[in-house]
């Protein structure tokens, strides 16, 4: 023991090793802990969770490297922390490999069919004789049956099936969660505002004048459960006033579209504080309800992804005769680590008109 001893004092762990050792420990945990988030939806109790952990490994990972004296403890450690981070890191961003594609089962062989009494038989052998059975008389239809088919036939029209040719027809839209979840504020506009518009996809045209002369240039479309239509804007950053955020932050971009590593760590433990909006326009006919469910920053912006992409035409077509269109407003507030719908200070009528889209549809057609 005092020639170990002697040895770790002959060659101790430099400064530099030490903290070498101490920061590859601290990747690793980092590692490991993107790798359970990628399959954990980031919930505020997994963040709080994984930010305790953390700084308990922090310190844990301290006390280890100051008490190890030799460089090649320090050294061991650090080069297991760094294989281990490159474990986690690499199941992490690597992509999966697809599996083979299934191969095909062989066709089973045709059935061998017994000879009939049309096959010539070998030679030498006798034909077998050919079973005769009686033939069953069937039962003579009534005359007043006969004419009863004649005169269905005269009137009934003959329909023709043609199979293997692909009719093409449109894709349906996905469903919009419905009932909607509870807005933070909405409005319904008045029926007059779109006076002289017979069809759906006149309405639609209309708002989305409106929303591009403001810069909502990005929508998607689904359906309702109660047969009509809602369209989905963009999540946007907002001002108190509820007025639209500078051209440089108004549109948050997901740490998953920056593409940098940087990023995506920082958006583990923290978003922007602020607050967001999501604009939900809803066109039917029938009344609705909100549902007491509480929508989430991730699922709102996954609407703008989930959605179509246009408004299939023969929905525009669709007569908009007794139609109402219904706006839902989901503010987001942002204190820097979570991220919540709030209930809006302002009325969904003030929010579209910081928005500049109730002033363009009240313009006459």
């Amino acid at each position: 023991m005092a020639e170990g001893q002697a040895k770790a004092i002959r060659d101790p762990a430099p400064i530099w090793l030490r903290a070498l050792a101490y920061i590859s420990v601290v990747l690793m945990f980092t590692s490991c802990l993107l790798f359970l988030k990628a399959d954990v939806d980031g919930s505020d109790a997994f963040v709080w969770c994984g930010v305790a952990v953390w700084i308990a490994v922090a310190i844990a990972g301290w006390f280890i490297v100051r008490n190890l004296a030799t460089r090649a403890a320090v050294g061991v450690l650090a080069l297991a922390a760094v294989v281990v981070g490159l474990l986690a890191f690499g199941a992490v961003f690597l992509p999966e490999s697809s599996p083979p594609p299934p191969t095909a089962m062989p066709a089973p062989p045709a059935p061998i069919s017994a000879p009939t009494a049309m096959q010539t038989p070998p030679a030498g052998m006798p034909a077998p004789p050919v079973p005769v059975s009686a033939p069953m008389a069937a039962p003579s239809p009534a005359p007043s049956e006969i004419k009863t088919a004649i005169d269905d036939l005269s009137v009934r029209p003959t329909s023709v099936v043609v199979t293997g040719i692909p009719d093409n027809p449109s894709p349906p839209l996905p469903l919009f969660p419905w009932p909607p979840p509870g807005a933070s504020a909405s409005y319904v506009l008045p029926d007059d505002l779109f006076a002289g518009r017979r069809a759906l996809g006149d309405v639609v045209a209309a708002i989305i004048v409106a929303l591009e002369k403001n810069g909502y240039v990005e929508r998607s479309f689904f359906a309702t459960a109660a047969g009509g239509l809602a369209m989905v804007t963009r999540l946007e950053r907002i001002n108190d006033d509820g007025s639209p955020a500078d051209s440089r932050e108004r549109w948050p971009a997901s740490d998953a579209e920056k593409g940098d590593l940087l990023s995506f760590l920082r958006g583990l433990f923290f978003v922007d504080p602020g607050h967001y909006r999501v604009i939900v326009f809803v066109i039917q006919d029938l009344p609705f309800t909100q549902s007491s469910e509480q929508l989430t920053g991730p699922q709102a912006r996954a609407w703008l992804r989930s959605g179509a992409n246009v408004l299939p035409p023969e929905l525009g077509e669709r007569p908009f005769a007794g139609g109402h269109c219904t706006v839902l407003v989901y503010e987001f507030a942002s204190d820097g680590t979570t991220v919540h719908v709030v209930e809006s200070a302002l009325t969904g009528k003030q929010h579209l008109e910081k928005a500049g889209v109730l002033a363009l549809l009240e313009k006459p057609n």
